[in-house]
């Protein structure tokens, strides 16, 4: 299968490449592409592209990347001139073109630095847009976007959440950072753009659009800039939690900085680093027993500090006209104490963690010809995490609503090691922008898991009973904490409620891959109409499905109003989309096997304080859950949307829609349908 898609992705492409510009006819609509720099050839991000009519309007936009590029696409035939326009400087317009006659050559626009003047642009209104990654719910946030979102980067990645509302499938929205999917969300401070449901049936994706987040970092400047920041608070301000006895002290510091600026003439770099400590604190409330065995509250304070760093150094180098090259490195490091207390959790629950991360990421764009793009992005990654129990493997005890004593988790550490290489082209001819491309990825894992080897007695409640064990007729219900007392005390008939125990071998291990292809074109079939098809392909081990081809369509149609803006736009999409089956289930088929780990739960135990070993307890041993991955077929969702976008007064853009979906999970094949 593999050799066969592979042979048809080579022929696709081939075709596409070789296809002459007569198939699509000379006179449709072409893509404009160039660079913008200033006077001293250094290229400039962020200006704003204008494409101008001969009367002067505005046809359509584009803002360039962070190597000056910028691509005005579905151009009508027409004569036009380019503007680029950016704050500090003078504007910069070309010569005259014709668009119809052939490939527009790229342009190169130079701006010069400006003089002091005041000045008010006034766009013109170009009404709403058909273009498949123009949807009405898709948002687009610049650097002046983000400093409203918070500093925090969980609270950011909160935040982000917010804006991009649920997500299909299970796991809800993806994070995509510079291409790459996964990964730590980099700091505020090194973030230049970020787009939020941007075209939701894309063929690129595995996963519908909905919810998805993709995250650009900042290149380098052309001159040296940087900034500094820190961030202070403590408990003062503060309200006392009832629960607590007192207010504790509790102080959060933030300081960081970063710097980018020119290495050489053709080579620049951005570093990001940023170092969090917080001494927090969490609330104890629990019934436990005193001295003398009576219920007592038991109410304190524990302490949680944590300690983040991350530095992430950038550098961007313009190898030749057509190639540019980023490397980037991603480290961050979390240590975290005092975790698993609070509210019944009492102290001797703490657990300490640790969690360290490194990136390495590579890309490679190369401007084949003017209407190919290649694009080579390759990605290493390890992860290690490692936690502990300050209790070690002493005996749990959990007193439902009552309190917690103990941890179960023992001692974990986990050691993950991933790959991400991914190939696409970006191909234009007329009016057909076709985007083609694999993907394949790679995880191994060596997990260290010792969760409940030193045993857990629950006692969750219970009924008066007799001294033989057997339930009094009529007799009322004991609570967790009366029936721990009971059990204390050695009165006779009363026991705890379950006993469970872990054992065998702790350290499993495993490996994954996946790989996905995709071929997408979106079509400008009229201006006001385009219409986007795309077919994708995913495989993945530990898993018996090999027919995972997922077809893709949208289509766009836009009503213009008196004035001839597009002032309604009527979108359609359909597509099938599979889910992976995650590394962890295939982590927990090796792990709970039936022989390399056990697990057992004995109801009602006898033998209470003592800790039987596993090998006394094989009777109560609990059967293996987990199914052999091979006879597993990857989950699916079949979604489909219409909606209606409409440009209202103010600026303001008005979007209603409806959806369906039929999804499809495992082998048993059991279907469900819903609205959204």
């Amino acid at each position: 299968m593999t050799r066969i898609l592979g042979t048809t992705l080579a022929v696709a492409m081939t075709l596409a490449l070789l296809a002459p510009a007569s198939v699509y006819g000379q006179s449709r609509p072409a893509t404009i592409t160039g660079s913008v720099t200033d006077e001293t050839k250094a290229a400039v991000a962020a200006v704003r592209v204008e494409l101008v009519d001969a009367s002067g309007a505005t046809q359509a936009t584009d803002d360039t990347d962070e190597q000056g590029r910028f691509t005005l696409r579905n151009v009508a035939p027409g004569t036009y001139t380019v503007r680029a326009v950016a704050e500090g400087f003078e504007s910069a317009t070309s010569e005259p073109l014709t668009v119809g006659a052939g490939p527009v050559a790229p342009l190169a626009l130079v701006l010069k630095v400006a003089g002091v003047a005041e000045s008010v642009d006034v766009a013109a209104d170009t009404g709403v847009s058909v273009d498949s990654a123009s949807n009405a719910d898709a948002i687009v946030l610049k650097e002046k976007d983000l400093e409203a979102l918070p500093d925090d980067p969980d609270e950011l990645a909160q935040a982000l959440q917010d804006l991009a509302g649920p997500g299909a499938g299970p796991g809800g929205g993806q994070f995509y950072i510079d291409g790459f999917s996964g990964g730590r969300l980099p700091p505020k401070s090194s973030i230049r753009e970020v787009r939020i449901n941007s075209n939701p049936f894309s063929a690129e994706f595995d996963r519908i659009g909905f919810g998805r987040i993709e995250i650009f970092t900042k290149p380098g400047a052309d001159r040296f800039r940087g900034s500094i920041s820190a961030n202070f608070g403590d408990e003062s301000l503060n309200a006392r939690n009832f629960f607590a006895p007192t207010r504790p002290a509790e102080q959060e510091r933030r300081y960081g900085g970063n710097i980018s600026g020119p290495i050489s003439k053709k080579m620049s770099f951005f570093l990001d680093i940023e170092r969090r400590e917080e001494d927090d604190n969490e609330t104890i409330a629990a019934i436990v027993l005193d001295g003398a065995g009576n219920p007592a509250v038991f109410q304190s304070t524990f302490p949680q500090p944590e300690r983040r760093f991350s530095i992430s150094p950038r550098v961007d180098l313009q190898a030749g006209e057509n190639h540019t090259l980023i490397f980037r490195y991603d480290f961050a490091d979390d240590s975290r104490e005092g975790q698993g207390v609070g509210g019944f959790a009492l102290p001797s629950r703490a657990v300490t963690s640790t969690f360290r991360d490194q990136t390495l990421s590579f890309t490679d764009t190369f401007i084949v010809s003017p209407t190919v793009i290649a694009e080579t992005r390759i990605q290493l990654g390890r992860r290690n995490s490692k936690s502990e129990a300050v209790s070690g493997f002493a005996l749990a005890l959990n007193v439902s609503d009552s309190f917690f004593q103990n941890s179960s988790a023992g001692k974990s550490e986990r050691t993950e090691r991933r790959f991400e290489i991914s190939q696409n082209f970006n191909i234009i001819r007329g009016n057909h922008t076709i985007r083609t491309g694999v993907r394949v990825r790679g995880i191994g894992i060596e997990d260290l898991g010792t969760s409940n080897y030193g045993g857990t007695y629950t006692f969750a409640g219970d009924v008066e009973r007799s001294a033989d064990g057997l339930p009094i007729p009529g007799g009322d219900s004991i609570t967790s904490i009366e029936q721990y007392q009971r059990v204390i005390a050695g009165v006779p008939g009363y026991v705890p409620s379950q006993f469970t125990i872990s054992g065998g071998e702790p350290f499993a291990s495993t490996t994954q891959f996946d790989v996905g292809a995709f071929v997408q074109d979106d079509w400008r079939v009229r201006q006001n109409f385009t219409v986007s098809t795309g077919l994708r392909y995913e495989k993945q081990t530990n898993a018996g499905d090999s027919l995972n081809f997922a077809p893709r369509i949208g289509v766009a149609y836009s009503f213009t109003d008196s004035a001839g803006v597009a002032a309604t736009v009527i979108r359609a999409g359909f597509g099938v989309f599979f889910e992976r089956i995650g590394e962890g289930l295939s982590l927990d088929e090796i792990r709970f096997d039936g022989e390399r780990q056990v697990q057992i739960i004995v109801p009602r135990p006898l033998f209470f304080p003592n800790i039987p070993s596993t090998d006394e307890l094989q009777s109560f041993q609990r059967p293996s859950s987990v199914r052999q991955l091979e006879a597993l077929a990857n989950p699916y969702q079949i979604q489909g949307t219409l909606s209606v976008e409409r440009q209202l007064p103010y600026g303001i853009t008005g979007s209603s829609s409806i959806c369906g979906a039929a999804e499809c999970i495992s082998s048993a094949r059991a279907t469900s349908t819903r609205r959204c």
